[in-house]
């Protein structure tokens, strides 16, 4: 009772070939196949019926190497705005929703892809002189490292804190 659950989902769902994870944002709250169905019944539900106060987050952006910020890479698919739908929800079942897709798309625009590319996992690299050389042609464009979710995480808590949410006081 009074906890809070922060939801954020997205990267996966919105992926039609994975079957167990895929959800289309583009249909009803009501349609049980929906991301909003799931979102709803799997965990603000859920959340609400032990009085926990549920918070939903949109996806950050895919690291785009090319710089495109657009389509998947913000999660705009031929099956609905991952986002939006998010966002939507939120208003729906009287819920803060917290936009970090924006913010993300931002600031990787600013950045460098190099720049931009630190903030994510690198997913290979060899060892040279019993130091770990990462191979920055192997970065992970969904997952962050510990810089970038750090960063993420203060987005997140200037966002509840300019919403002034109940969470804000913490």
């Amino acid at each position: 009772e009074n906890d809070f659950l922060i939801i954020g989902f997205g990267h996966n769902n919105e992926k039609e070939d994975d079957v167990a994870r895929f959800t289309p944002a583009d249909k009803s709250i009501d349609d049980d196949s929906s991301f909003m169905y799931s979102l709803n019944e799997n965990y603000i539900k859920l959340a609400k019926s032990v009085n926990a106060i549920p918070i939903l987050c949109t996806p950050i952006v895919r690291l785009a190497l090319d710089k495109d910020y657009t389509g998947y890479n913000i999660h705009v698919t031929n099956n609905g705005d991952y986002r939006q739908c998010i966002l939507d929800l939120a208003d729906m079942t009287s819920i803060l929703g917290v936009d970090l897709t924006t913010p993300t798309k931002e600031l990787f625009m600013k950045l460098s892809v190099e720049e931009a590319s630190l903030h994510h996992a690198i997913t290979a690299g060899k060892l040279l002189n019993e130091q770990l050389m990462p191979n920055f042609k192997a970065v992970d464009k969904a997952h962050l490292n510990i810089y970038g979710a750090r960063y993420v995480a203060y987005l997140l808590c200037q966002k509840i804190k300019n919403e002034n949410h109940l969470l804000s006081k913490y």
